[in-house]
């Protein structure tokens, strides 16, 4: 990495090429390599074409030479033709400047957006927040429940796949603490649990998948709190982050968006 300033002398990072040395561009894209590659092409056919060898060794340097150029000059002409994305398979691009992977995380920000803000009326409405008091099932004994406090909410994993009926509707986001200590949890025993249907149904779910969501729940919300959100928890920035942690951007196209374009592309 090297270093050059702009008008008001401001340091600010740019590239060295390493055959020209110049500032501003790698060899992949170098003007210079190019002509040396062409000049280098043209010496070697005119030396084929005349002939003047020595022997077969010279003669079979010169077109080892002439093809090893030819081989460098296609690959600096046609970089990037041949590549193919990895997130949609399509040529010409990759996964960094791929517009469907743009589109999709766009996609399922708004509609992660439109889920937050049902959410965040069931929230409020419940009294679901941090410092909020739950009565715990206890794991070993599910007759026996436990006071405990919420500690932590995992807001980055709160988007309409957690509706109740969707995908990821059991995935673990209330994070509580038990109040008593015991001799294994001397600070109380850490549980994590998914939000309760009356909280995570807001699409209006049918009967029998509210009935078997109630039948799973681990908990009861006895003291409520004035519910509070994170700053971005309600904006498209935040909802793009939500996408990044859903990690189904990661690796190829998610089935559910095969086959959609965008205007853009």
């Amino acid at each position: 990495m090297s270093y050059t300033t702009d008008k008001n002398g401001n340091y600010k990072r740019t590239v060295r090429c390493g055959h020209c040395y110049e500032l501003g561009h790698n060899k992949g894209s170098c003007e210079a390599k190019k002509q040396n590659h062409k000049d280098m092409i043209a010496d070697y056919e005119k030396q084929i074409a005349d002939d003047n060898f020595c022997d077969d060794w010279e003669r079979n340097y010169a077109q080892r030479n002439l093809d090893r150029h030819k081989a460098e000059l296609s690959k600096t002409v046609n970089r990037g033709k041949n590549r193919k994305c990895s997130y949609c398979s399509a040529p010409g691009h990759t996964r960094r400047t791929c517009m469907s992977k743009k589109g999709d995380m766009s996609d399922y920000a708004n509609k992660a957006l439109v889920a937050r803000e049902k959410f965040a009326e069931k929230f409020e409405e419940a009294g679901l927040g941090i410092g909020a008091l739950l009565s715990v099932k206890n794991w070993r004994d599910h007759a026996e429940e436990e006071l405990a406090i919420i500690e932590n909410i995992k807001w980055e994993y709160i988007t309409h796949e957690i509706a109740t009926g969707e995908s990821h509707e059991f995935r673990d986001v209330v994070c509580s603490r038990t109040l008593a200590p015991t001799e294994y949890y001397p600070r109380g025993e850490f549980h994590t649990n998914s939000l309760l249907v009356d909280i995570a149904d807001i699409n209006g779910a049918e009967d029998y998948i509210r009935e078997n969501r109630i039948k799973r729940e681990k908990y009861r919300l006895v003291s409520p709190v004035e519910a509070s959100f994170p700053n971005d928890f309600l904006t498209i920035p935040g909802c793009i982050a939500a996408a990044v942690a859903s990690k189904h951007f990661e690796k190829e196209r998610p089935y559910d968006y095969h086959g959609v374009s965008y205007d853009d592309e």
